[in-house]
């Protein structure tokens, strides 16, 4: 994988990082070292891409070949007496050039204002702003088109996305990635042997000495019934949420276009179903069904023993709901105007709206660093955290799709599954018993 070596500068008085700068070897042609000088202490990095989504670009950070390292409970402060900062904790995260995304600033200011007043600090995913200078932005630019050449021989596929190189500033965010595999050797055989996957949910890390540990992310999406269907359909007659009822549709299309495995999709769980209150011990309800057939979804281990359920379960319970429950009363809260009463212009669009859909597409990471069987016991560390909490930049199309999807799922039936055939779908959403949790 390419690699970009560049400093990350620290502020000697606050010990936060300030600015990242290229290393002379790694400037591309034309690039001018900045004039501004901070007092700091430049800490040697390498920048190598590791995902991407629609708005923005995740880079890993490691520290410099033979540039020593902090042990895993040493911080920079022992080593050279001015930094707190382990710069492998975190990724750095750059937006595209894209017309539709707010600059790194204005999304700083969204986060601290609106986001971080209604959580824990501990629930959120650390997100630091950093001033990146332009000629560190046009070396990952030059990066990324080598990337793109090299897709067409067959390597990593992209879309051709690149960074806006005019911000000047870009996040450092928390890797929330597997505690014991980014202990791994990056790019290697072992990385990946290193983990046994449950599914695109949870994974079981392990090997090398150092334990297991559990890992999870979701993407929970309206934890109601969705808002934007007052008025288009009964409420009586609903029997999907938004989320499964999108998942039947794709399950249809994909069955008609034997795009899947078999023609057919397996469907996930219902995010509203891991609010349910339901306990271990309680007598079989429909309830406790679905409850158990999303953890179970969860996990997607056939392997995976009575025991090992029930400290699943304990485990979303205990850590996980607590963030689920915050998200869910706050999409409530703020949709109490909902786009049905809104313009065609949307010229009434509310604030409150906006940060809801944040709320929305929001994303959820859980990870322990020991077993399943251990995660009950005292001093385990667990976290679970939120991330992906963007401010929402309106546009008439964008609001134009938001309503066609809407009017798609109810004039083809789905949130009444009058469509859902043989996927039997319906019996999955915790809608589709009309005990809704909201």
């Amino acid at each position: 994988m390419l690699k970009t070596s560049a400093f990350i500068w620290f502020d000697r008085e606050t010990l936060l990082p300030q600015q990242i700068t290229l290393t002379e070897t790694d400037k591309p042609s034309g690039s001018i070292t900045p004039s501004d000088k901070i007092d700091s202490h430049a800490y040697p990095i390498q920048l190598t891409y590791l995902a991407e989504g629609n708005a923005n670009i995740l880079f890993r950070i490691t520290s410099a070949p033979n540039h020593q390292t902090p042990a895993r409970n040493q911080s920079l402060t022992d080593l050279d007496h001015s930094l707190e900062f382990r710069p492998d904790d975190f990724l750095l995260r750059l937006h595209k050039n894209k017309p539709f995304i707010a600059s790194a600033k204005d999304q700083f200011s969204f986060y601290e204002t609106k986001i971080v007043p209604l959580f824990d600090r501990f629930e959120l995913v650390d997100r630091l702003l950093v001033r990146v200078n332009r000629h560190v932005l046009l070396a990952l630019n030059e990066r990324l088109v080598q990337m793109d050449v090299l897709s067409r021989t067959g390597g990593l596929k992209r879309d051709g996305d690149v960074i806006d190189d005019k911000d000047g500033y870009g996040f450092l965010v928390r890797d929330m990635s597997p505690l014991r595999k980014r202990d791994l050797h990056e790019g290697t055989n072992e990385a990946l042997n290193g983990i046994e996957s449950y599914g695109s949910s949870i994974q079981k890390v392990g090997g090398g000495g150092g334990g297991e540990g559990v890992w999870l992310e979701i993407k929970p999406k309206w934890l109601i019934s969705s808002p934007d269907i007052d008025g288009l359909i009964e409420k009586d007659k609903i029997r999907q949420c938004q989320t499964c009822a999108s998942r039947a549709r794709k399950s249809r299309i994909n069955c008609e276009n034997k795009e899947e495995r078999g023609g057919r999709e397996t469907h996930g769980f219902c995010p509203l179903a891991l609010l349910l209150n339901v306990n271990d011990d309680d007598p079989w309800s429909e309830e406790k069904e679905k409850w158990l057939a999303a953890i179970k979804i969860l996990f997607k281990d056939k392997n995976a023993t009575e025991d090992d359920i029930r400290a699943m379960s304990w485990l979303v319970k205990s850590k996980l709901r607590p963030v689920l429950e915050k998200i869910r009363n706050y999409q409530k809260k703020f949709t109490t105007v909902n786009l049905q009463m809104m313009n065609a212009d949307l010229s009434n669009m509310t604030e409150e709206y906006l940060l809801a859909r944040t709320l929305r597409d929001c994303a959820i990471f859980l990870r322990t660093s020991t077993s399943l069987s251990d995660v009950k016991s005292e001093n385990v560390n667990v976290d679970a955290r939120i991330a992906d909490l963007d401010a929402k930049m309106l546009t008439v199309e964008k609001g134009k799709y938001w309503r066609d999807t809407e009017k798609i799922l109810v004039n083809e039936g789905w949130y009444e599954c009058r469509e859902t055939g043989n996927l039997d779908t319906d019996s999955v959403c915790v809608l589709s018993s009309h005990s809704p949790t909201q």
